[in-house]
């Protein structure tokens, strides 16, 4: 029997962005090539039952609008079973706060960046090793992503690898085995950005940075398709499919 894929949902999104273009889950799979049906677990919820990672072919950890440091009972009940898949080899995709909690998990260090919120359509660079890791395979040593975070890995994992920066963002990729963190949302797109940054149009323009720059610099190339599908191909044809 084919395993499908398990979507860890940490939060939803602004209720206004749910409105138009859905919520987290909803981004992934409209952007996962194979037909499949996944398994939404809302693990940010109280009361949710906790799959078992052997009935699934991977992992994809959602971002989330709470903070790996709030150290809620939810957040430390993820890292535990993060810390328990990775030790089993379990293929994991974290992104975001994902990455975050994947790195928290793996014994790094994650609060808040010094330099603050991170926002908009930025290029990231991929190192020597991620220029080789598959989950980046097809793509050029320097592109665009998308990203909306103002927490980071200050420091990253014993062993993590890591695979992407930027001026800003000292670990945008680490790959720890079959688990790999993004700092970036691979599954945003164009309208995602841009309507992510006018929800948080008062606060940016708080912090006296420009609403309108952040909206110019959005750039149309698909690369989070890529990445998306580099982690389902390497599951496997064979492991991923209908329930």
């Amino acid at each position: 029997m084919k395993k499908p894929l398990l979507i860890l949902k940490a939060g939803s999104t602004f209720p206004e962005v749910i409105r138009y273009y859905g919520d987290f889950e909803d981004w992934f799979r409209a952007k996962i090539n194979l037909p499949r049906e996944d398994l939404v677990a809302e693990v940010f919820m109280e009361e949710v039952a906790w799959p078992d990672y052997h009935d699934f072919a991977g992992t994809v950890v959602t971002g989330s609008h709470d903070n790996v440091t709030d150290h809620t009972p939810w957040i430390e009940k993820l890292t535990s079973w993060l810390t328990e898949a990775m030790s089993d080899d379990h293929p994991i995709l974290g992104v975001c706060f994902g990455h975050q909690v994947l790195a928290y998990a793996a014994g790094g260090h994650v609060g808040g960046h010094p330099v603050g919120q991170e926002l908009g359509t930025v290029k990231i660079t991929l190192t020597e090793e991620g220029r080789d890791d598959p989950l980046f395979q097809g793509l050029p040593p320097v592109f665009p992503v998308h990203l909306n975070h103002a927490q980071t890995v200050l420091t990253p994992p014993p062993e993590a690898r890591l695979l992407a920066y930027n001026d800003f963002e000292a670990t945008q990729a680490f790959r720890i085995r079959n688990a790999v963190g993004v700092q970036f949302h691979p599954e945003y797109t164009e309208e995602i950005m841009r309507a992510q940054i006018m929800e948080q149009k008062e606060q940016i323009e708080k912090n006296g940075k420009s609403v309108k720059n952040l909206l110019e610099q959005i750039t149309p190339p698909d690369y989070g398709r890529i990445v998306i599908n580099n982690f389902v191909d390497s599951l496997g044809d064979q492991r991923v499919g209908f329930i």
